[in-house]
């Protein structure tokens, strides 16, 4: 039998960071120092209100999301309890920021090639980048005749009507931060061909600068007029011979 001049001591371990990024899974373990073999009941606290149905000396958190304090306590079958450990304070932060640029800006024509560029905001080079299609979520991981995929970007050549979807991308790596946020979506509709005729650009021209119509009728009367001058001095100068 243990006799105990003072309580036990708990302590709160975490895994794998008291610095976490938001969504990461986290582990704490509530520690009764010196307590030998002796089972316990433990108790977990959070920002200093008891979490409910949370008895076992492990705790885990599948997705953390905000800041807290936790701290545990141990009890044994006797009523004999530890002192509450010292408050563990989890800090959560953003995972970097991931954004989507497409060139060439919309519209985009049948037949182009689009490049779309993932952007990740760290200061971490290893990101291994994940490319996504469709309200599926289907993932583009090989290179086609027209899908090429190249680290940050994602080629897609002669667009046509079956490339018209969404798309967005992510970053991944070894080492924590393990994942990017999700980049923004992008959605690519497929126009119809890029080429435009002179007359229609004169005629966009013409509709949207009314003043354009009559400076170029005026500049056309004075090059009549100025050629007209001109084709009767060369008369009158042949007469005079």
């Amino acid at each position: 039998m243990c006799i105990y001049t003072e309580r036990p001591k708990a302590v709160v371990k975490v895994s794998p960071d008291e610095c976490v990024f938001r969504g990461e899974r986290v582990t704490l373990t509530c520690d009764i120092q010196g307590a030998g073999d002796i089972q316990w009941t433990y108790s977990w606290f959070k920002d200093g209100s008891v979490i409910r149905d949370v008895t076992e000396r492990l705790y885990s958190i599948t997705s953390v999301s905000d800041r807290a304090v936790y701290s545990c306590r141990g009890e044994r079958s006797d009523s004999q309890r530890s002192d509450t450990s010292a408050a563990v304070t989890l800090t959560v932060s953003d995972l970097p920021r991931s954004s989507l640029t497409v060139t060439p800006d919309s519209p985009v024509f049948t037949g182009e090639t689009v490049t779309l560029k993932c952007v990740i905001e760290s200061d971490y080079s290893d990101w291994r980048y994940v490319w996504y299609k469709g309200a599926n979520n289907s993932v583009i991981s090989q290179t086609s005749d027209r899908y090429t995929v190249n680290r940050d970007t994602l080629s897609i050549k002669a667009l046509n009507e079956s490339d018209q979807d969404q798309y967005w991308c992510r970053g991944q790596r070894d080492e924590r931060p393990n994942s990017s946020q999700e980049s923004n979506r992008i959605h690519l509709s497929a126009n119809g061909s890029g080429q435009i005729s002179v007359f229609s650009i004169l005629s966009f021209l013409l509709a949207a600068c009314p003043y354009l119509l009559s400076t170029v009728v005026l500049l056309f009367k004075c090059y009549r007029a100025r050629v007209t001058s001109t084709e009767d001095q060369s008369q009158y100068a042949v007469t005079e011979e």
